[in-house]
């Protein structure tokens, strides 16, 4: 199964959110044991990298990046960049849903990839029917 992966999936781990921690964390490993086939935006790492330095500072963003790193090294998880396909779609869902530009990005990234789920705690796409949307402890 195909998931896409929304920034605060990563962010409930690295900030240990209550709450959000240990079903994000069990996806984080089910995807590391490849039950899944997980992409994310290379928008979502950059938003990763930026909330995480802004956060805790450039030392922990170094941290983050480096197991990021390592998980798109051995292929557990495959960064999407944009296209112009991507952005031009991107803006249909910022006119059909009224998403911000980086969640219509998202969106239009996991319809790209033919993701089966977009995993994301965003309630903003609740409203989207191209793709099932889903939190993590429903895939857990």
């Amino acid at each position: 199964m195909k998931l896409v992966l929304d920034a605060n999936i990563f962010l409930n781990v690295i900030f240990a959110e209550k709450g959000f921690l240990e079903s994000s964390k069990k996806l984080l490993k089910l995807i590391e044991q490849k039950k899944f086939k997980a992409y994310i935006s290379s928008v979502t790492l950059s938003e990763i990298i930026w909330v995480v330095h802004k956060e805790s500072g450039y030392k922990k963003a170094k941290e983050v990046s480096s197991y990021l790193k390592e998980l798109f090294e051995l292929g557990l998880i495959k960064v999407v960049p944009l296209d112009e396909g991507i952005v031009f779609r991107a803006l249909d869902f910022i006119e059909k849903y009224r998403l911000s530009l980086v969640d219509s990005l998202v969106l239009s990234t996991a319809v790209n990839v033919k993701a089966n789920i977009l995993v994301t705690r965003d309630e903003s796409f609740k409203k989207v029917k191209e793709i099932k949307i889903r939190i993590p402890d429903e895939l857990v």
